[in-house]
């Protein structure tokens, strides 16, 4: 039992991770196209 709430942890947080660091992405996408656009 405590394995499985460990693995939906640990799966859980690598999520929110990659979430991040795609939205940082985004966003460094984001302003260099603005940039170019100016």
């Amino acid at each position: 039992m405590y394995n499985r709430y460990y693995i939906l942890w640990s799966i859980n947080d690598t999520m929110k991770k990659t979430y991040s660091l795609a939205f940082i992405f985004e966003a460094l996408i984001e302003s260099r196209t603005r940039t170019v656009a100016l």
